[in-house]
Order: C-alpha cells, then sequence, then structure tokens
C-alpha cells in the first residue's frame, strides 16, 4: 500500500525563512492532525516547533526522530500521586453533574495551567512568525505568545472544547465557555473541523464563521484483500469493524449488543481505551464470543490500510453531548477511503456525509435492535453492499487531507503571514 500525493496544493513557499509554533497539549507526534498540519506548513517553506506534552522516557528516541523541532512541557507535577489517589473512584468524583468543581475538573484545570504557562516561559524569548494553537486548552498560550510576539495567532477548534466532558459540572464547563468566549476574539483566524461545529462557535461567541479543514487522512493507495475460500464475501459472513478508542458515549456497549440480532455478519472492535475490560466482559456475559473479536490497535499513520479485508464501518457515537451530537469523526473518512459501506448514527454531519455520499445507511445509536436493522440491511444482498462499497471508495477520493484539509489550512496561513508582512494581525 502506498501513499499517493497527487492534488497536493502548490509548493510556493511563502513561509520560508519563517518559523510556525504549534501548540497541543497532547504528545503531538502522534496526533493525525497536528502531523497533518505540520507536514502542511513545512511544505508551505516555514520551519515549525511543536511544543507539547513531555512523552515517557522510553519513548523520547523514537519520537527525537520525527524531524521537526520539539519542545516537550513537563508533566503537570502530581499526577501519578493523584492518579493513586483517585483510583477506582470515578474520574469527577461522586454524585454525577452539579454546580460545584470536583476533584478531576480542578486536575484538568490545574493541567491546562501547568502547560500554558510553561509554554510561555519556554517561547517568549523565542519568537515564532506565526502561532497555531490546537484546541482551548493551549488557547492562552496562543494569545500571550501572539500578542508579546506581534505575531498573528491561528486557533484550531478539534471540537466543543467546553462541551466534551459528559457529567462534569456547571461551574467546570461555565469556565472552559467563558475562556474560549474572550480568548477566541484574540485569534486572527479560526478553524474547525467540520460545518456544524463552525456554525456553533460563531452562534456561541459572536465571531465570523471559522474556516473548515476537514479531519480527513492522507491520500492512500489501498491493496484489495486476495480472494480465498474463506475470504470473500458472501461466501463468508460480512465484516463490521468498529476502529477507534474505547471511551464513554461512543455507543461501543449498544454496539456489542446489537451483534446478537446480525443475520450474516460478524464485529471487530480494532483500538484501545479505558473501556476494554468492560467491554470484554460484556461480550461475555451476553454469549457474544462467536460474535464480537478484538484486534490490537492499528499505527495511527496506517489507520486506512488495516481496514482492509473489512466490509463495513461503523460509527456509533451517542448524542449525549452536544460535541458528541455534531461530530464528525475521522474514522468515518478513514472508512470511505478503504472502500467499506457506513454504518453510522444519524447525527446531523454523519447523516450529511451519508446523504452527500450515498456509501450507507443511518441507525439509533442508543437502541441495539436498530444497529442490527442497518447492519443486517446493508449484508441481506451481495450486490447491495458492493455498491455501496464502490460508492465509499468513490467518495474516499474527496475526502483527503490534500482536498479538505491542507488546501484550506495553506490559504490560511498564507493570509496571516500577508497579515503580518502588511503590519497588521498582531500588531494590532
Amino acid at each position: 500500500m502506498a501513499r499517493t500525493f497527487e492534488g497536493r496544493p502548490s509548493d510556493a513557499p511563502f513561509g520560508a525563512g519563517k518559523t510556525l509554533v504549534m501548540l497541543v497539549t497532547n504528545a503531538g507526534l502522534s496526533d493525525p492532525r497536528v502531523i497533518r498540519s505540520m507536514d502542511t506548513a513545512h511544505r508551505a517553506g516555514f520551519a515549525v516547533r511543536l511544543v507539547c506534552r513531555a512523552l515517557p522516557k522510553e519513548k523520547e528516541k523514537d519520537a527525537a526522530s520525527a524531524g521537526t523541532g520539539v519542545h516537550r512541557v513537563p508533566r503537570f507535577p502530581g499526577v501519578a500521586l493523584l492518579k493513586r489517589l483517585l483510583a477506582g473512584r470515578s474520574a469527577w468524583g461522586e454524585g454525577g453533574p452539579g454546580f460545584w468543581l470536583k476533584p478531576g475538573e480542578l486536575w484538568i484545570l490545574g493541567g491546562m495551567t501547568w502547560f500554558n504557562l510553561q509554554a510561555v516561559w519556554a517561547m517568549w524569548r523565542r519568537p515564532g512568525d506565526l502561532y497555531h494553537a490546537n484546541d482551548l486548552d493551549t488557547l492562552p498560550a496562543g494569545v500571550l505568545l501572539s500578542r508579546l510576539n506581534k505575531a498573528p495567532l491561528l486557533y484550531d477548534a478539534h471540537e466543543l472544547f467546553p462541551d466534551q466532558f459528559n457529567g462534569t459540572s456547571r461551574q467546570f464547563r461555565a469556565i472552559l465557555f467563558g475562556l474560549e468566549h474572550r480568548l477566541i476574539r484574540f485569534a486572527h483566524k479560526v478553524v474547525t473541523v467540520n460545518r456544524s461545529i463552525a456554525e456553533t462557535l460563531a452562534d456561541w461567541h459572536r465571531v465570523p464563521l471559522p474556516t473548515v479543514v476537514m479531519n480527513c487522512p492522507l491520500a492512500v493507495t489501498t491493496a484489495r484483500p486476495a480472494p480465498d475460500g474463506a475470504g470473500d464475501f458472501p461466501a463468508r459472513k460480512a465484516r463490521v469493524i468498529f476502529q477507534g478508542v474505547y471511551v464513554r458515549d461512543r455507543g461501543l456497549e449498544e454496539l456489542i449488543l446489537s451483534a446478537a440480532g446480525y443475520d450474516s455478519a460478524e464485529l471487530y472492535l480494532r483500538g484501545y481505551g479505558e473501556l476494554e475490560p468492560a467491554l470484554r466482559e460484556l461480550v461475555r456475559v451476553n454469549g457474544l464470543e462467536g460474535r464480537v473479536r478484538f484486534l490490537p490497535p492499528a499505527h495511527h499513520a496506517h489507520l486506512v490500510e488495516s481496514l482492509v479485508g473489512f466490509d463495513i464501518g461503523v460509527v456509533s457515537y451517542r448524542p449525549t453531548t452536544v460535541n458528541n451530537r455534531l461530530c464528525l469523526p475521522n474514522k468515518a473518512f478513514e472508512y470511505l477511503q478503504a472502500g467499506l459501506a457506513l454504518a453510522v448514527s444519524a447525527l446531523p454531519e454523519l447523516t450529511r456525509l451519508v446523504e452527500e455520499t450515498g456509501a450507507g445507511v443511518l441507525f439509533d445509536p442508543d437502541r441495539p435492535e436498530d444497529i442490527a436493522r442497518a447492519i443486517n440491511g446493508l449484508t441481506a444482498d451481495a450486490r447491495r453492499l458492493a455498491d455501496f462499497k464502490a460508492r465509499s471508495r468513490a467518495a474516499g477520493a474527496r475526502f483527503t487531507w490534500e482536498a479538505q484539509g491542507a488546501l484550506p489550512l495553506r490559504a490560511c496561513y498564507q493570509e496571516l503571514i500577508g497579515l503580518a508582512l502588511n503590519g497588521r494581525g498582531g500588531r494590532r
């Protein structure tokens, strides 16, 4: 399987001789959107300086070979002790949603404060020509560095950050909302991942409509699986896959229970996460070992290629928050590029994608029987399933980072550098 780079934007180096500072609170070099954004900046001529979270010592060697300048912020003091204290308890404390802040929420706010202070301390004497702040938890540092060094700031909202934590206190959500409402106005450009979130950010914060930079994977050419006696549908059961992190509100429990109603399909879960023990127990208790299988996670650079041999890709997210309801997960585009039929929750952006591509069906993620209905509708007719898969592969050629991500992001970078050169942007 080989990566293809057809249709890349022009490599005219308008960023030559300039430095872009990329801020992200995760490990950075394992975040596909951050990696693709850095690649886009490199191709525009920028030198990229990544400011991100520290890695465990055993992984530092691997990260050092990534070919970009990296500054790692040391971990928030007391993390290991706090994890031990909270072991076996809810991350948010007892009692469900309420008004007052809980221990886990204080931990998140403390970690955000620590990262931003450390990032500003490390970077304020090493000025950049453009700052790219990924998500709200880096925006304070982005604003301070932008104003200190009189350089433009791009705010990349990967999601509706204040709304992503289900079950948190109203006070916690209000703090995050107020922080974003205040600081987003200092960004010279705002980008986000889909139209619904762009419209919501504009409505919530009374700012211009953000630019949509879709979180699509790089274009890849995937090899089709070689037919064999037991591996070619319809001679075998159709293979249904969920690929991603096992966390709450992704409908994984309902998805597993739906497998009991499949007529001619088997379910695979590929990933990792805190829910894995509970999900495995759910499979065992319901006697679904013959219908549901767990696979080890794929490398983040080969998510599309790892889907070869499957027939249907599932996104079963539940609308438990506004952020979840308006999501358009990366995995949907990975399924398209791999040529899998889609079976997805009937949420606004996922519905839009299915209607635009004609590549799949919708279901109610809260009802296992409706998930089974959708899967059975795809697998009952081999020709119909093949047609959905062909439409998916055709759509996958359009939904690539080169077309839906790099082009608009590059245009934003070029606009911001133009503002800086003209004496505006961060100099206002």
